[in-house]
């Protein structure tokens, strides 16, 4: 079994940093591949050097939409540039969990 896991960002180079590097250091017993879309982000919020520097070069594809499109159609692209031998696709954000001020 192969899993492509597809990413789609906007603006989140903070927060993709934790992302990118948890994926990093999976031990897993299959093959993995990460789809990156950066859907129109700014030119200083743009992840494409933590993908170079946390992954290993054959590991992930990334693709830059100019403009915003949103989730939906960013993850279509993702689907397209899916490996043809993956068998599972694991969707992942780069939300972060804040705390309640209470």
């Amino acid at each position: 079994m192969k899993a492509s896991i597809f990413i789609a960002a906007h603006n989140k180079r903070v927060p993709m940093s934790n992302v990118i590097h948890s994926i990093s250091i999976q031990k897993t017993s299959f093959p993995f591949e990460v789809c990156f879309v950066d859907d129109g982000s700014d030119p200083n919020e743009e992840c494409l050097s933590i993908l170079d520097h946390k992954l290993h070069h054959d590991m992930w594809k990334y693709c830059r939409i100019l403009k915003n499109v949103g989730c939906g159609k960013s993850q279509i692209e993702c689907l397209s540039m899916m490996a043809p031998d993956s068998e599972a696709i694991i969707l992942q954000s780069a939300d972060e969990i804040g705390r309640a001020h209470v």
